[in-house]
């Protein structure tokens, strides 16, 4: 059958769309999970940086692959790029894993192009139903160990049929790179560039191989460490290359488990540069070229039409990667706050001080949350020598903080006075004091879950009135 192929042909799966739609409502929701703490991405959750810098189109580019991006030669494009662990759960550097290279150019129109890459020239997943067996799986509790177990088995096959995936995810996580501008990254999925002579689809993967001197790093830290360290001394250089599909028999579209030849004798082509890739070296009393961009999004589907559209059946499944970026990205109407301070010396005497304080006030304390009239809920624990505010509320923080000042400030001048240290008092007096004091002790829970994030106190009280007015006469319906 690979014979009938033709180049850059692509065949839909059955039930595809199906498959499809269960997959997007398990990234999506994913998504609008983890963007309740911060805009993390599923997966590549954890990110060694982003740096800037120059793509330009190699002069002699081969006349057949000038074709968007690459038709000027010579044309340079100023670039982001973000470097990051693949895993979906944010895991110490040292913990095996493939890793990633996200390059966004930005283009003379104010649009963008995305290319993403892996240490890995192959995909972990064959087809749609792969992947949305793998991502089920990760939204389970047990999913990872069933992943290894599967890959550490000398069964034929475990009863979920995921071994040769298994085996595929277990042999992309390699160990601590010593420096992420030191290795080489692959498209594992193909790409159009453009048509052929004849018509049909020209089908590429592309690669970005490092080509400049490694500088001595010494002792091996964090990837970000060794990001800094890099362009402390130097500057770094990729040649982006892509490979040409000349064979869709040994060089399928639809399977991205395969990896395409990179000689002529076994039915492939070598990779051919087409640009390179500039990194400047951080300048001496510069800004840090190391920079954080958790709130950009690069996405296969972010391309440069009708030049570069992706190919096969993984990428068709990558397209909601869209939706959940969207999703990570959404301002959300609910917000919180978990806070823990600490008792001064003496405990025992100021933690019942503290509780004094709290049940003196508990009264108004409660009247005045339900008349903001945006907390949701409001728990104050006193654990050892912890005072614990954990709430929930809608919109700014900094707002809610300075509502709860104005309303409370006295109430709060009687707690932080008991509690290592603590803002100068009154806090109506001293806003800016008492924001960095909270800002300091303010925790970021490991998870935090609503279940209706974009519905405000007020939504709720409205979407509630509604209902107890629809069933006032006659009962319920």
């Amino acid at each position: 059958m690979g014979d009938e192929l033709k180049f850059g042909e692509e065949l839909n799966e059955p039930d595809e769309e199906k498959t499809r739609k269960k997959i997007f409502d398990l990234i999506v929701g994913a998504a609008g999970m983890t963007s309740m703490l911060r805009p993390d991405r599923v997966p590549h959750v954890k990110s060694h940086g982003c740096v800037n810098a120059t793509f330009t189109v190699n002069k002699d580019i081969r006349p057949d692959l000038k074709v968007g991006i690459f038709a000027e030669p010579g044309k340079a494009y100023p670039a982001r790029i973000r470097f990051s662990n693949s895993s979906s759960r944010r895991q110490e550097d040292r913990v095996k894993d493939a890793r990633g290279m996200a390059i966004k150019l930005l283009l003379d129109d104010g649009t963008d192009q995305d290319f993403l890459l892996s240490t890995e020239k192959v995909f972990f997943a064959k087809t749609a139903v792969e992947f949305l067996k793998f991502t089920d799986l990760l939204t389970k509790f047990e999913g990872r160990q069933v992943l290894e177990n599967e890959a550490k088995s000398e069964k034929a096959e475990g009863e979920h049929g995921l071994k040769r995936l298994a085996r595929l995810i277990a042999a992309s996580q390699r160990p601590h790179p010593p420096n992420p501008l030191s290795i080489p990254y692959f498209s594992q999925t193909p790409y159009l560039l453009g048509q052929r002579p004849d018509g049909l689809n020209r089908a590429v993967k592309y690669s970005a191989k490092p080509t400049s001197q490694q500088p001595e790093l010494g002792v091996m830290g964090t990837c970000e460490e060794a990001l800094r360290k890099h362009l402390k001394q130097a500057d770094a250089t990729f040649d982006f290359q892509v490979q040409v599909q000349t064979n869709p028999a040994t060089m399928p579209i639809e399977d991205a488990t395969i990896p395409w030849p990179e000689d002529e004798a076994n039915g492939g082509s070598p990779y051919v540069t087409v640009a390179t890739i500039e990194i400047k070296k951080w300048p001496e009393g510069g800004r840090d070229p190391v920079f954080d961009c958790e709130r950009s999004s690069f996405r296969p589907w972010n391309y440069l039409k009708p030049h570069h559209r992706p190919l096969g059946v993984i990428n068709r499944m990558r397209e909601v990667y869209e939706n959940a970026a969207r999703t990570r990205l959404s301002p959300k109407t609910q917000n919180q706050l978990t806070a823990l301070m600490t008792l001064k010396e003496p405990v025992d005497e100021n933690r019942a001080k503290l509780k004094e304080v709290m049940e003196a006030h508990s009264l108004a304390n409660g009247r005045t949350l339900d008349r903001l009239g945006f907390v949701h809920s409001a728990r104050f624990l006193v654990i050892g020598d912890k005072f614990a505010i954990i709430t929930q509320f809608d919109f700014d923080f900094r707002d809610y903080i300075n509502t709860f000042v104005d309303e409370l400030g006295p109430l709060f001048d009687q707690v932080v006075v008991l509690m290592q240290d603590a803002p100068r008092t009154p806090v109506q007096e001293h806003r800016d004091e008492f924001f960095a004091y909270l800002e300091r002790i303010r925790l970021q829970p490991d998870l935090f879950y609503s279940s209706y994030p974009n519905l405000s106190v007020q939504n709720i009280l409205t979407m509630k009135e509604g209902w107890e007015s629809q069933h006032k006469e006659g009962g319920t319906k």
